[in-house]
């Protein structure tokens, strides 16, 4: 999971602290750290299916180049993130074959536009993606 925070242009990175949902039916989760979006940051949730994906060498695309591409991407729409998140992991890959599932989830606060009404300035757009459908 990637964090952006806009005001800082500082990317965190948060490891996986507990098991994936969808694991299991019986599996209670403890509540997670609040994570406060402020305008324009975006919360990057992210399976490793992305950063394991090695090149020809054996050189995988890697958690800080994932990193560098939130930082560098973060302000574009979901469905564009993850359209160029895809083509960049794919480029990187160099033909190597896909090893495993790539799903992305997005979240990011957008900033009010002028005439937008008050109670909807905060908007939450996710989007899922993998390579199936990408």
């Amino acid at each position: 999971m990637f964090f952006y925070h806009a005001a800082d242009q500082l990317v965190e990175a948060w490891a996986a602290d507990d098991l994936p949902l969808g694991i299991s039916t019986n599996i209670t989760f403890e509540s997670p750290p609040p994570c406060p979006l402020r305008a324009v940051d975006t919360l990057v949730l992210a399976i490793d299916g992305f950063f394991e994906w090695s090149d020809p060498t054996g050189r995988q695309y890697g958690i800080d180049r994932l990193q560098r591409f939130v930082a560098a991407h973060s302000h574009l729409p979901p469905k564009e993130f993850i359209s160029l998140l895809h083509a960049d992991v794919v480029e990187y890959s160099a033909g190597s074959p896909q090893p495993d599932d790539l799903t992305v989830v997005i979240v990011n606060r957008t900033v009010p536009t002028a005439g937008s009404v008050p109670d909807r300035h905060s908007e939450l757009m996710s989007a899922t993606a993998n390579a199936a459908s990408v």
